[in-house]
């Protein structure tokens, strides 16, 4: 027998070492009486076969080691046995699995979980202690948040990585969790129907305050969500059609009081009530009271693929055309010259459609231009 020992930790020597962080971790080797050795960059870049040595080094170039550690000797901490390099131990301990992250954004923070000594695993099971998310909603996200497991941004792996390079950090203390915890409506970009102006003022803070993106107009491919009061009205349909999430109020403010955004499908719209209250202020103006007001300024009349319920009133776009042509009292062709002379300043003292976006359609491109004047007349300007 040769008395060579089975088992030797190995300092790399390089150029590019810490000396004083190398030699105090020499000291602490040697202080528990384990076996050292010194070997050269070189030599640890030509082997060909792995072995049992645990091998420290001051940087993540040689990739060829069992172990390649920057590790403080003195924590009392078992290191672990792995096949890939280890840097520290910041997250010691921690088994991550990650969600709604693209893959090249994912494939960073698994390695660099791996060489913080933590392990990373691709489903979420019971042994799972953190979930890293990019933002709400999926299946993993879910899970997780009922097995009360932490719910951590990509940033908490970042933050560990950075911290732990020439300190002993630990990323998985209840302090460290707190800075980086997904917030509850992270992704999500909320839309509303049938509430009163108050509760919307008071939604909208809730939604925003918790991560979330609060929007007037339901949008194709951009909102996510729609609280509903009742199941009805042109943006609930418009929902369904582009399947977003159709939910009550109380999604909103359990998520709030649970700290997680929950499960979308607990909570249907309310179908019960026989009224839909918009937003829209409807108030019926006949045409003669708008007197003398700047028309310079053109109406936005977006596309179909934005939906904003406080464009649409309580009769359809037929009926409109029929209130302006009924509202003058003359035919068609009067109707337009009444259009034509009207005159329309910034003065109107009720501008009852502030705030809105109508929609016009099956109208010639003449009197189109003309129903633009006219609501124009009676929205406020700054």
């Amino acid at each position: 027998m040769s008395g060579k020992p089975d088992f030797v930790i190995r300092f790399v020597l390089s150029a590019n070492n810490r000396k004083d962080q190398m030699q105090n971790a020499v000291k602490g080797v040697q202080a528990a009486k384990v076996p050292t050795e010194k070997v050269k960059e070189e030599a640890i870049l030509e082997m060909t076969m792995t072995d049992n040595n645990l091998y420290v080094c001051d940087h993540l170039r040689v990739r060829r080691l069992t172990i390649c550690s920057n590790l403080d000797a003195e924590l009392d901490i078992s290191l672990p046995r792995l096949s890939h390099p280890v840097h520290n131990l910041t997250l010691f301990g921690a088994v991550i699995t990650c969600s709604s992250i693209v893959k090249q954004r994912r494939e960073l923070i698994h390695r660099k979980v791996q060489w913080m000594g933590g392990t990373v695993s691709k489903d979420l099971t019971e042994c799972i202690t953190h979930l890293i998310a990019g933002e709400v909603g999926s299946k993993k996200y879910h899970v997780a948040a009922d097995l009360k497991k932490p719910i951590l941004l990509p940033d908490w792996v970042d933050a560990c990585w950075d911290e732990g390079q020439t300190k002993y950090y630990k990323g998985t203390d209840s302090e460290v969790i707190s800075l980086y915890k997904c917030p509850i409506f992270k992704g999500c970009n909320v839309c509303l129907t049938g509430f009163q102006m108050d509760e919307k003022k008071r939604i909208e803070e809730a939604i925003t305050e918790h991560g979330g993106i609060y929007s007037r107009e339901l949008k194709f491919q951009e909102s996510t969500h729609l609280i509903v009061r009742s199941a009805k009205g042109p943006k609930y349909e418009h929902a369904k059609k582009w399947k977003i999430h159709c939910v009550s109020l109380q999604w909103l403010s359990d998520g709030v009081e649970k700290g997680y955004s929950c499960d979308e499908a607990l909570y249907p719209p309310d179908c019960s009530e026989t009224e839909c209250h918009t937003s829209t202020p409807v108030k019926e103006k006949r045409m003669s009271e708008f007197k003398g007001a700047d028309v310079s300024t053109i109406s936005n009349i977006s596309s179909f693929s934005n939906v904003d319920e406080t464009a649409m009133t309580t009769f359809n776009l037929t009926e409109i055309k029929d209130k302006v042509l009924t509202d003058v009292s003359v035919t068609l062709e009067s109707g337009l010259r009444s259009l034509e002379e009207l005159k329309l300043d910034k003065s109107h003292e009720n501008p009852f459609l502030d705030g809105c976006k109508i929609y016009v359609s099956d109208f010639t491109a003449e009197l189109v231009e003309k129903v633009r004047r006219v609501i124009n007349a009676v929205v406020a300007h700054d």
